[in-house]
């Protein structure tokens, strides 16, 4: 009984993340721990309810055979998510580490909870360049408290998560929604194109033109679709009418190209209102309305 007992003392001080010194505090030697946890010392009752209030557990998990139970479907649980994340089948991941998560009240190794941050980060992600803003909404919550609880730096991972809830909340100026402070925060644990994207849509938008300029020279866009999207943003910048008309056309040919190219939900939805205000802006307003038609059914579709 004795070897069960301290198995199972040494199964919940991994579990609790403590050294065997930690544990065993100033009441007990850690040889004597170590003794317990190997089956070589048979513990007093003294001894187990010190151990009890250490791990903070009732004593009774040291005698119960269900509690053994519980460990081997936790682990293989454990071993099943981490299969399906290495596969990146994220969304088996997911539903699998959430009823892990309920299921283990919570208290689950940091390093599934930093797969768990990851994978919903990325599920966020996909839902929102897709236009599902609900779904997204309900996967980077989850990202952000699995993040909360793991002692791993996830950084990079909150910054994406900010981002994407900047798009859901305001997906006209998504990045109005962080304050100035948090952008180079941003820049620095995302260091990836879509920031520069939608910093560099902003700016051309409040007339920065010099500005965005200078930041796209030491930040680059990738992405074709981002790169012509941002160029003829800088046409419409001009005085001419007849380079506005070109910005016009070549967002409309982006538009009509769709879906057979690589255009998100988010980048459709800021080329069609730049559609509607350069149309405007050289006084063709029937093909304004149209696409301010389209950008409203967009909108529609991601409120779902």
């Amino acid at each position: 009984m004795s070897d069960k007992i301290g198995q199972r003392i040494k199964n919940l001080r991994k579990s609790a993340h403590m050294t065997q010194a930690h544990l065993a505090g100033n009441v007990i030697t850690r040889n004597m721990l170590s003794l317990i946890e190997n089956g070589k010392a048979s513990p007093s009752i003294q001894t187990l309810e010190y151990l009890s209030k250490r791990l903070g557990v009732p004593m009774a998990r040291f005698f119960s055979s269900a509690f053994d139970e519980e460990l081997g479907l936790m682990a293989d649980k454990k071993n099943e998510i981490q299969k399906l994340y290495m596969e990146k089948k994220y969304k088996d991941c997911e539903k699998i580490l959430d009823r892990y998560y309920i299921y283990s009240n919570k208290d689950i190794p940091d390093e599934l909870l930093l797969i768990g941050a990851e994978v919903c980060m990325y599920l966020g992600r996909r839902y929102t360049l897709k236009g599902s803003f609900d779904s997204a909404a309900i996967y980077l919550s989850k990202a952000l408290e699995y993040s909360q609880k793991c002692i791993y730096a996830t950084e990079w991972i909150d910054a994406n998560v900010f981002i994407y809830q900047a798009v859901i909340e305001n997906t006209d100026c998504p990045l109005q929604a962080l304050d100035t402070d948090y952008f180079m925060k941003i820049r620095r644990a995302v260091g990836y194109e879509y920031f520069n994207y939608l910093k560099a849509v902003k700016m051309i938008d409040e007339n920065k033109g010099e500005e965005a300029a200078q930041f796209l020279k030491q930040n680059k866009i990738i992405e074709p679709a981002h790169k012509e999207h941002i160029n003829a943003k800088f046409m419409m910048l001009s005085e001419n009418n007849d380079i506005k008309s070109q910005a016009l056309d070549t967002l409309c040919n982006m538009i009509k190209r769709a879906p057979s190219y690589p255009l998100d939900a988010i980048s459709r939805f800021l080329i069609l209102k730049d559609i509607e205000y350069a149309a405007r802006a050289i006084d063709n307003y029937e093909i304004a309305y149209k696409y301010a038609s389209m950008r409203l059914k967009i909108v529609s579709e991601m409120r779902d």
